[in-house]
């Protein structure tokens, strides 16, 4: 019952407007921002160029990484975006015993997801004949998922709680933020560690 009051009551203050109007003029200029940041990402892997050429392996890492940053970074921005409309978590305290326990999950999730990436992109470099080593990939893949993971979900939390404390649906804005975002750091993040393993 006290859910139902809560959910009615934020339904009035955050996100009742549901016009496409006013999500486009939330959305919008965000999502041209994060795509000029996004160009980032090309230079940098570009930049990668003759590490790739040597070792085609870590090119198979870098979709799956990207798409795994931007998948956790919806899914906890979405449960935490769904406690909040029902009353279940405050806005005002960021980190609760309820995120904690989502960033557990999505983080054991992470560091398993990233053992049977790393197991498959070592068997395709077997088989284009680049035998890059398995340490080294799985290195490269679960450090990356790490940083992102813990990245993603801090990010989650305070762009959902900020935009909702702000009477902004978080539905609208964060995900396309998050999933921008987990992009370009997520190259990044995997360059670096590239640079720094091999």
């Amino acid at each position: 019952m006290e859910y139902e009051k809560n959910f009615l009551n934020d339904f009035k203050e955050v996100g009742a407007d549901w016009s496409i109007k006013r999500m486009i003029y939330s959305v919008l200029p965000l999502l041209v921002i994060l795509t000029l940041l996004e160009l980032v990402t090309g230079f940098v892997l570009e930049d990668l160029k003759k590490k790739f050429v040597a070792n085609p392996a870590l090119l198979v890492l870098v979709p799956p990484l990207k798409d795994l940053a931007g998948n956790f970074g919806s899914v906890i921005s979405s449960r935490i975006s769904t406690r909040l409309h029902l009353g279940a978590s405050s806005a005002k305290t960021f980190y609760d015993e309820k995120f904690l326990e989502d960033f557990g999950g999505v983080l054991l999730l992470s560091l398993v997801l990233s053992v049977s990436l790393s197991g498959f992109t070592y068997l395709f470099s077997v088989i284009v004949g680049y035998k890059t080593p398995f340490i080294t990939i799985l290195k490269i893949s679960a450090a990356t998922t790490v940083i992102l993971v813990v990245f993603v979900s801090l990010l989650s939390v305070f762009i959902v709680n900020i935009s909702y404390l702000k009477n902004i649906n978080p539905d609208d804005i964060a995900i396309p933020i998050i999933t921008n975002f987990a992009d370009i750091f997520s190259v990044i993040i995997f360059a670096g560690l590239v640079i720094l393993i091999i």
